[in-house]
């Protein structure tokens, strides 16, 4: 763990050159020792990513490489990192050493020196919350990103490729080149580099191993200039996926894309600026984890919380968004309903990596037809008798996905008649009793022929049978009372309509006629 304590001088002294040597105001340590591992599945191998962190005692920059090989087997990397603070003021403050040491804690009464898990876990300002004096952002300014950048920032690819190291990259030590703070310069050990830098060294690879020689190492150029948003914001924003951060809640930033092999993210943290100084002596320390996965092996960020927002965040990045794929019908596109009998419409929806949410199986049903529509509640279709013998195209759309339905055809059957009512016609096919010596045949694909009247010898299924059956119900939606639903078409603008014993088509038909010419309104036998 970096750290420092140095007496702070008089305010009114160094006010003029804070924004140029923030260590001689006080204690300014910046941590960034823990590089946690992501738990993978068996067989699969930790993924080549490592934390960076270079600090030149005045601008700290936070950002994650890919280090595996575009040519050799590199895989995209997706990555988060938590950046958290710990400051106190008093007496003697940064001494770990001196337990009982007379301190404030700013921020987190129950943050311990020591243990950077207990320190204040840094989020954005909107989201920080509390009373703002007690927090340590009173006297510090982050700068997250570098979107704003006029210059380019260059990086040298790290030297140690070991993927089951936790340590991060680090360019500039508290302990300077001497390797000891006691005597050392601050941060002297700090590399700028530029573009054309070379450094040459051996790498560390896996199992802790060292390269057999010595390897050349070029700076490359930061790949991005990156802004950094809220979760928040991500979301009301559409939910883009790109090449940025988002910060969610929790405090966890996520880069919003995968980071490609040979290539790195743009800074989470960018610079760091006093706003004000205490007047006694301060310490003040910054630690940075960052965590990574490979494509959709979220499972070992659970241990140090994974919200919802940032699984579907990392999903979409990933290219494994949760959607609906396709729906179709339980039992069939070509479905029976009964008058009167609720009838359940039923899809099955296929979801691409779902996440167990009934949300994502949620559908909307309609129909355009009004008078079936008024018979329709959610998924429960109940028909009247106004809609026997007529097919409805009921459509299922996706609430989760919109852009995703499917239908069922539906007929209405009268009351006391399902599918399994159907009889035999002398030509072996099955037809559905409607009624007054009217059919429909039951199709080889489920649907229904038009309706058909038996004809004389009341046997469906044969040469008899009459194909012209005018059905009045479809036009008008009701039967006329006194006549019926059906009829035949005769001469002229004549019809026949069932006669007495109920049968359309038998002997005792009877000619009826539109007595206001507007044919089947006013339906009368006064020819």
């Amino acid at each position: 763990m970096e750290e420092s304590r140095k007496k702070k001088l008089k305010h009114s002294i160094i006010s003029g050159v804070l924004a140029i040597s923030l260590i001689a105001t006080g204690t300014f340590a910046w941590q960034s020792i823990s590089q946690d591992a992501t738990n993978e599945l068996a067989g699969i191998p930790n993924p080549g990513a490592r934390l960076h962190d270079d600090f030149n005692g005045q601008n700290k920059d936070i950002y994650v490489e890919n280090y595996t090989d575009p040519d050799n087997g590199g895989v995209n990397i997706y990555a988060r990192v938590r950046l958290s603070e710990y400051m106190e003021i008093g007496e003697d403050a940064g001494n770990e050493d001196n337990p009982s040491r007379d301190v404030e804690k700013i921020g987190k009464e129950d943050g311990d020196i020591t243990d950077p898990d207990t320190w204040l876990i840094h989020k954005p300002a909107q989201l920080q919350g509390g009373d703002p004096s007690q927090s340590m952002h009173q006297y510090w300014d982050w700068v997250m990103g570098n979107e704003n950048d006029q210059e380019d920032k260059y990086y040298m690819p790290t030297f140690n490729k070991n993927n089951e190291s936790l340590d991060a990259d680090i360019n500039g030590t508290l302990a300077g080149l001497d390797n000891d703070k006691s005597i050392g310069t601050p941060y002297d050990d700090y590399e700028e580099w530029t573009a054309g830098s070379i450094k040459t060294d051996y790498e560390t690879l896996n199992e802790d191993t060292q390269s057999d020689q010595e390897e050349q190492h070029t700076a490359q150029k930061l790949n991005y200039k990156s802004k950094v948003i809220t979760i928040d914001e991500w979301k009301t924003s559409g939910k883009n996926t790109g090449d940025f951060w988002v910060y969610d809640n929790d405090g966890w930033a996520y880069w919003a894309n995968p980071v490609k092999s040979g290539e790195t993210t743009g800074l989470l943290l960018n610079e760091v600026k006093s706003k004000s100084l205490p007047e006694d002596e301060y310490y003040y320390a910054i630690h940075a984890s960052g965590q990574f996965a490979t494509g959709g092996d979220w499972d070992g960020f659970e241990d140090d919380g994974f919200t919802e927002d940032a699984e579907e965040l990392l999903n979409k990045a990933a290219g494994r968004e949760t959607v609906v794929s396709s729906m179709a019908p339980v039992k069939g596109y070509n479905q029976f309903a009964t008058v009167a009998d609720p009838f359940t419409l039923e899809v099955n929806v296929s979801v691409n990596y779902p996440t167990g949410s009934p949300a994502e199986t949620n559908v909307d049903w309609s129909v355009e037809e009004e008078e079936a529509a008024e018979c329709l509640d959610g998924n429960t279709f109940t028909p009247t008798e106004e809609l026997v013998g007529n097919t409805y195209k009921f459509t299922a759309t996706s609430r989760y996905t919109p852009s995703v339905s499917t239908y069922i055809n539906v007929t209405v059957l009268p009351s006391g008649i399902n599918e399994d009512d159907a009889v035999d016609g002398a030509d072996n096919s099955k037809y559905i009793d409607f009624g007054n010596n009217v059919y429909k045949r039951i199709e080889d694909d489920g649907t229904l022929s038009d309706f058909i009247c038996a004809g004389m010898d009341k046997q469906i299924g044969n040469t008899d049978d009459k194909l012209n059956v005018y059905d009045i119900a479809s036009e008008l939606g009701v039967s006329d009372p006194t006549y019926g639903r059906f009829f035949l078409p005769a001469a002229g603008n004549k019809y026949k309509a069932m006669g007495a014993d109920k049968m359309l088509g038998t002997e005792d038909d009877i000619y009826v006629i539109s007595a206001t010419g507007d044919w089947p309104n006013n339906i009368s036998t006064k020819l």
